[in-house]
């Protein structure tokens, strides 16, 4: 594979990370603006919070460019911690994400009434809240 191939890859991983990043956005809006709405059923997806691990591929790209254009090879040392500590963050924003739209919900008036069924295989998830649970 050719540089030039293999970068045009990795700008594909980047849009997709930056398309997950405003898909957890979109999905998030919409729980906030469904309590704002009243509406009498909402479901939770605890598993879409998980695409904010995507996030590392355009920051493993911005990290290369930067080492690769300032020959700072001095910080590579620091430029891992950091990668390393915004990939725990992720990990616990992803974990903290649902847990507070779940507390949010909870002061909301709604109450948990049980997951839907999935057929996917990704952690996660869906969790149906209503105002009236019978």
């Amino acid at each position: 594979m050719t540089p030039r191939t293999a970068n045009l890859v990795l700008l594909g991983f980047d849009i997709l990370a930056l398309g997950c990043l405003f898909l957890l956005y979109l999905e998030h809006s919409s729980l906030i603006s469904s309590i704002e709405g009243n509406t009498d059923s909402i479901t939770l997806d605890t598993g879409i919070y998980y695409l904010i691990l995507a996030t590392l591929f355009p920051l493993i790209r911005l990290i290369q460019a930067y080492v690769y254009f300032s020959k700072a090879k001095r910080y590579q040392k620091t430029v891992c911690i950091a990668l390393i500590a915004w990939l725990c963050l992720s990990l616990a924003f992803a974990n903290l994400l649902p847990r507070h739209a779940k507390s949010v919900l909870d002061q909301a008036g709604y109450s948990y009434c049980g997951d839907k069924p999935s057929n996917r295989l990704s952690l996660g998830a869906y969790e149906e809240y209503r105002k009236n649970c019978l």
